[in-house]
C-alpha cells in the first residue's frame, strides 16, 4: 500500500529536520510508541503497539535514515516483528521544501504486512495508516507550536 500527503508546518526547514531526528519528540508523535532509542546517527529502535480493527500488535522495531540530504529530504525504513502477530515493514520518504518561516512537508510511505494484521483487509488497513501518519502530523506541529 503507497499513501502520499503533505503539510505546511510553522516552523523553518532546519527546526523540522532536526525534530524528525530528536528520539523524544518521534516517541511524542508516532503513535503507539512506547520506547524509542537513538543507536547513532542512521539507527534507533523502537517499541510500538497497535490496534488495527480486532487485532492489537507490539512491535520491537528497527528504523533506519537512508538517502540523507540534510536538512532537506531522507528515507526513513522500518520493519518491526510482532509476537505473534506477524510483520510490518515500511518506508516513508520525506521531502523539506522551505518557505519562508515556514516549512511545506510532502511524504510517500509504502507499507507491506504479513499475518495476522494483514488478514483484516486492506480497506481497514489503508483507513488505519491514514489516521496514524494523521496523528503523527498533528502531535509534530503540536510540539512545534509549544516551542
Amino acid at each position: 500500500m503507497e499513501i502520499t500527503g503533505e503539510i505546511r508546518l510553522p516552523a523553518t526547514r532546519q527546526e523540522v529536520w532536526d525534530l524528525l531526528n530528536d528520539p523524544t519528540v518521534l516517541q511524542r508523535c508516532i503513535p503507539g510508541c512506547t520506547a524509542i532509542e537513538k543507536r547513532n546517527l542512521t539507527e534507533f529502535f523502537a517499541n510500538i503497539t497497535a490496534k488495527v480493527g480486532p487485532v492489537r500488535a507490539s512491535f520491537s522495531t528497527q528504523l533506519t535514515l537512508d538517502d540523507l540530504h540534510p536538512p532537506e529530504s531522507y528515507t526513513l525504513t522500518g520493519q518491526g516483528q510482532g509476537k505473534s502477530t506477524g510483520m510490518a515493514k515500511g518506508s516513508v520518504k520525506i521531502l523539506l521544501l522551505a518557505e519562508g518561516a515556514e516549512t511545506y512537508l510532502q511524504y510517500t510511505s509504502t507499507i507491506k504486512i504479513s499475518g495476522k494484521l494483514a488478514q483484516v483487509g486492506s480497506r481497514l488497513m489503508t483507513a488505519t495508516v491514514k489516521k496514524w501518519i494523521e496523528k503523527f502530523f498533528i502531535a509534530l506541529e503540536e510540539t512545534i507550536t509549544e516551542r
